[in-house]
This record gives C-alpha cells, sequence and structure tokens, in this order.
C-alpha cells in the first residue's frame, strides 16, 4: 500500500527508503543503541493487532521512557482485535526532535477516553 500510494502521489524517489519490519519491537532507524529523533512523522498505524506474543518483550527499563503510558490491555479473546495503535503513538512522540511535528491518523475513541493509556498519552503531548 505504501509503495503504491508513493507512486500515486509521485514520490517515488522516496521508494527506497522503505522498511519492512516491525517498528514497535525492533525500531529500523537508531543511532548506535538510541532512536532517531526526527522533525516530521507522518502515520496511519494499525488500530488493532495481535501483539501478545511480544509485549513482555517491550516492558523493560530501556522502553520505559518511549512507552511511558503504558502497554494496552490483552483480552483473553480476539486477540486480533487488541489495541495497539497507543504503542506507535508512544514510539513517534519519542521519535519527536524538540520541534518536531506529528500526523496521525487515529479512532475516534482516542480523543474522548477519559482514561487509561489514551489520557495519559494526550495529556503528555
Amino acid at each position: 500500500m505504501l509503495r503504491l500510494n508513493l507512486i500515486l502521489n509521485n514520490l517515488v524517489h522516496s521508494i527506497q527508503n522503505i522498511i519492512q519490519g516491525n517498528t514497535i519491537k525492533s525500531p529500523f532507524h537508531k543511532v548506535g543503541d538510541k532512536l532517531m529523533a526526527f522533525d516530521y512523522i507522518v502515520s496511519n498505524p494499525p488500530f488493532k493487532l495481535d501483539f501478545s506474543d511480544y509485549v513482555a518483550d517491550l516492558d523493560t527499563k530501556q522502553n520505559n521512557e518511549r512507552f511511558f503510558a503504558g502497554f494496552p490491555n490483552i483480552p483473553k479473546k480476539d486477540k486480533d482485535k487488541m489495541a495497539i495503535y497507543p504503542l506507535f503513538i508512544q514510539h513517534i512522540m519519542f521519535s519527536l526532535s524538540a520541534k518536531g511535528r506529528a500526523a496521525i491518523v487515529v479512532p475516534t475513541g482516542f480523543i474522548t477516553a477519559q482514561t487509561g493509556i489514551e489520557k495519559k498519552i494526550r495529556n503528555a503531548w
């Protein structure tokens, strides 16, 4: 989808920068052990995705600042409907430079949530 989007928007020069992988578990853009900081980030992260097989690996001292608001709950059923977008939002916030700006597509519930991770993220922004 990303390749097609770049072609349709006459941005074929950016195709070489596409990296396939798990941004949350193993971020690609690093300098040494630290994540790179960006001035601009545009993201349409998946809203729901099963990340139960690696969530325990994310809960480390090294990731405390990156995932400052915590991890979404893992339901007992329908794990493919797990809310993963809060992890992407926290990752993006952590990856912004001091003057950085981000545009992120989020579900409506993020804007109206009165508790939980979503509220912590909004209050930090």
